[in-house]
């Protein structure tokens, strides 16, 4: 993962350069809110497709044979999301899917639906680190997320939590509004929260605002501790020993670490 980081870096700043990105001129419509509610627990419900294909096409058949045409879009995505899971890599079915997924989206003018097929292809390319064709990608959905509210995205919290975390890899300040975005649209306590706070916690550590970075480190651990994440929880104890023993404290910077050790085994 360290290396798939370094391409992120290069070709990040290689693109930034040479990418202008100009939305279609045609009007965009937007998802009803009943409609996106509907849409968001289909993918929620879909988050952990098990490694049998034809169980998933099953499951998925309703969306394909629905009249929305929207739910198609969904169907493709969730499909494509399910081979990659099968594979455990790279593979001809996903890809196809998750383009035609983004091509019907275009096709129904839905930026919503566009955003979150586009993010939905950007994360199984991060994954399997291809990084030449996630850039620009990720790119233009971010450009196209400032032309809608927050609130009609489809899994906002989601969406900014992977843009904040790109912008992190490539130690880009937007990473932190990204994440605070994300922050706003969770709505209870998880593991994912634990984990943004966390991620915000590290960018100010990188930044040497050890107050700013205890005090999210700190929102972390209780996070982690209430919904009683124990791997969250060992690794918020390590970074807070980064914290203590940048400030000289080594004694509890040692301690932290040994309480790190104990809950990771």
């Amino acid at each position: 993962m360290i290396f798939c980081t370094k391409k992120i870096r290069f070709f990040f700043v290689l693109f930034v350069f040479v990418f202008f990105t100009k939305l279609q001129s045609q009007k965009l419509y937007f998802s009803s809110t009943d409609l996106k509610t509907q849409i968001e627990s289909i993918i929620l419900k879909e988050n952990n497709p098990k490694r049998d294909t034809l169980e998933l096409k099953k499951r998925l058949n309703f969306l394909k044979e629905s009249s929305n045409k929207k739910f198609h879009i969904l169907h493709d995505a969730l499909l494509a999301k399910g081979y990659s899971v099968f594979f455990d890599k790279t593979n001809p079915k996903s890809e196809y899917y998750y383009l035609q997924s983004i091509q019907k989206a275009k096709k129904s003018n839905d930026l919503s639906l566009i955003i979150w097929t586009q993010v939905n292809y950007s994360q199984y390319l991060y994954f399997y680190c291809q990084i030449d064709k996630l850039i620009p990608i990720v790119l233009k959905t971010m450009q196209e997320s400032n032309q809608i509210d927050a609130s009609e995205m489809i899994l906002p919290a989601e969406t900014f939590k992977f843009f904040g975390w790109i912008m992190f890899t490539i130690e880009d300040d937007s990473a932190l509004d990204f994440l605070k975005k994300s922050m706003h649209y969770m709505k209870e306590t998880s593991s994912e929260s634990a984990g943004v706070l966390n991620t915000i916690g590290n960018y100010y550590f990188k930044k040497k605002d050890l107050k700013n970075a205890m005090h999210y480190f700190n929102q972390s651990e209780v996070a982690a501790l209430k919904i009683g994440d124990s791997v969250r929880y060992a690794k918020v104890l390590g970074d807070k020993a980064l914290v203590y023993n940048q400030k000289g404290d080594v004694d509890t910077a040692v301690n932290l670490l040994k309480k790190d050790i104990t809950y990771s085994q």
